[in-house]
Order: C-alpha cells, then sequence, then structure tokens
C-alpha cells in the first residue's frame, strides 16, 4: 500500500513539473559560458572548465560541494532543474555490502540548509540509482551523454524548492569519493524558475503532505 502511495506522490509531482514551461518565470540561470561564476562556492578542487562547473572533488576524495547564492523577489515556489555530470569512476548504488560501502558515491541538494533530495545515482560508471531522500519530487532522466572515456555522462535533475523573499541558497554535495584523479563531478545548464500555482496546485501539495503524514504514522505504529 504505501509502495503505492509513494509512486501516486511521484507521479503526481510529474505531472507539475511537465506543465512548467508555459508557467515559468525566471529566477536565476547559468550555462557556466563565462567566467567569473558570480554567486558560486566551491569546496574542494576543480578542474575549471568553461561552459561547466567542474569537475569537482578534493584532491584525496570524501566530500566537495558547490554553493549557489542568488536572489527572489518574492516568497514561491520553484522548479530547480540542472545537468549533473559524471567523470571517471563515479559510482551508482551496489548491491553486495562490501562495494556499497567502498564506492557508492552520494549525491545531495539542500535549499536554504534543508536537505530535499539525497540518493547514489547512476552516470554510466557502476551502480544503479538509489534514491534515499525525495522530498522535492525529482525527476532524473536516462544518461544523456558520455564526458570521457570511462564512460561516465550526465543526467538531467528537475526538482521542487522552496524560495523566500531575498537570499537563497542551494548546495549540491557529493560524498564518499575516491580521489580527484579517479572520480569528479559538475554542473551545467542550471535554471530556477518560480511557478505561479494553478488553482488545482493547492490540492497537490495537500496529497503530497498528506503522503507524508500516512508514512509517519505507520512509522510511529511500527515502532
Amino acid at each position: 500500500m504505501m509502495k503505492k502511495i509513494k509512486l501516486l506522490g511521484l507521479l503526481l509531482a510529474a505531472l507539475v513539473l511537465a506543465q512548467v514551461p508555459a508557467h515559468a518565470v525566471p529566477v536565476y540561470s547559468t550555462d557556466f559560458s563565462t567566467t567569473p561564476y558570480t554567486g558560486w562556492t566551491v569546496s574542494g578542487s576543480s578542474t575549471n572548465q568553461t561552459g561547466v562547473l567542474g569537475g569537482i572533488n578534493n584532491t584525496s576524495g570524501g566530500t566537495s560541494s558547490a554553493t549557489l547564492t542568488f536572489t527572489s523577489a518574492t516568497a514561491t515556489v520553484a522548479v530547480l532543474k540542472f545537468d549533473l555530470i559524471g567523470y571517471g569512476t563515479l559510482d551508482g548504488y551496489f548491491t553486495d555490502s562490501a562495494s556499497r560501502t567502498s564506492y557508492t558515491d552520494t549525491f545531495s541538494v539542500a535549499s536554504g540548509g534543508t536537505t530535499i533530495f539525497q540518493g547514489a545515482l547512476y552516470t554510466g560508471w557502476a551502480g544503479t540509482d538509489n534514491i534515499s531522500l525525495n522530498t522535492a519530487g525529482a525527476v532524473l532522466s536516462t544518461l544523456t551523454a558520455t564526458h570521457d572515456s570511462s564512460g561516465s555522462g550526465t543526467r538531467t535533475i528537475t526538482m521542487f524548492i522552496n524560495l523566500v523573499a531575498g537570499t537563497n541558497t542551494l548546495k549540491f554535495v557529493y560524498a564518499n569519493l575516491e580521489s580527484f584523479s579517479n572520480e569528479q563531478w559538475g554542473l551545467d545548464n542550471l535554471s530556477v524558475t518560480a511557478v505561479p500555482l494553478p488553482a488545482s496546485l493547492p490540492l497537490l501539495g495537500a496529497a503530497l503532505l498528506g503522503i507524508g503524514g500516512i508514512s509517519r504514522m505507520r512509522n510511529r505504529q511500527r515502532a
């Protein structure tokens, strides 16, 4: 039953995301075609490729991040869309525990300091998708382009975020990476578009909140 409820929530989110172009109000966008990349802070090393924010990683691996600070004129619901690029042996999720602990690389997105998406994502090298947190209703494309001889490539990710009037932050993090020479990641074609809510969208919000409430209630009953 819970699987069906979660699937319904994701299908509803995907339906609204598919309608975004008709309601789009640009808030921020970049294709990283010119430097410096104003508003961005990278934790870790970067090859600073023109046209891409990346490849990113710390010299010895571990965790690296890219943070965007931007402003919005109003508080609103928005859609975040970006290309996530994998380089080298960037891994997805492994089913066997030994490989999972050693090699699974975890990507996350935080909006305003709150993590709204997290998971191990297939980027063309190995493993598969395993999304552990998705309160943003994220929709992921299949692999769309290959960037190096390892076979790693690009996934386009689209999700909902909440904007406040004034300063907003988005933080993109990759954890459990191998060394810089083995694994890197990057971002491209990032946009934030406000979505004027149609009359029916509050019903979607109520449905998604209800799904979360049912899930929490069932978890308490099991405890």
